[in-house]
């Protein structure tokens, strides 16, 4: 009887304790603010190292400096259309403001689709120049776009926050949006 007690004590005591630290299954707005966060993460990140790559590629000019730095711009490209890819079908989180979230990343969306366009544009600028000033005045621009696109989607995401309690504790406490939060300072 005793180890009856003893156990059932330490299940109840067990089950409290995952309440009390929130190690229940995430809610939908947390899942799909988790995938909304991920995906603008991965994106951010690329940008990081392509920045970084750039960087890399005018410290050492060489014969290879403009192929290189079209191949960085290309991942940088692709990397942003991912990202459209999936806020597009990420679909709307459930509730009441669901609707009014699922507009905030469309127009996240329409701008990063913005953005790759003013890449490839640059991009091509790049391939045909011939000379280094020419190149990092196309790089100053696209460097500039992606500043932009960054404040975009800090500002989707604390717009997002403004929606309630729910999508403000998400961005809070769910990883991605941890990483995102981080990355977008």
């Amino acid at each position: 009887m005793r180890d009856r007690i003893v156990l059932a004590f330490l299940v109840t005591a067990a089950a409290a304790s995952l309440v009390a630290c929130g190690g229940g299954k995430p809610s939908a707005t947390e899942q799909w603010q988790g995938s909304l966060c991920s995906a603008v993460d991965d994106l951010v990140v690329q940008s990081e190292q392509s920045a970084q790559d750039v960087r890399s590629q005018l410290q050492s000019p060489s014969t290879a400096t403009v192929s290189e730095i079209s191949t960085i711009l290309d991942t940088e490209r692709k990397a942003a259309e991912q990202t459209v890819t999936e806020l597009k079908t990420l679909g709307p989180p459930p509730g009441q403001n669901g609707g009014k979230a699922k507009d905030l990343v469309d127009t996240l969306a329409a701008e990063i689709e913005q953005m790759v366009t003013q890449v490839k544009q640059e991009a091509q600028t790049i391939s045909s120049v011939s000379s280094l000033s020419e190149i990092v005045a196309s790089l100053g621009t696209m460097a500039d776009q992606v500043a932009t696109g960054t404040s975009q989607a800090r500002s989707t995401i604390e717009s997002l926050q403004a929606l309630g309690k729910e999508y403000k504790n998400g961005f809070e406490t769910v990883d991605s949006c941890k990483s995102l939060r981080k990355h977008l300072g």
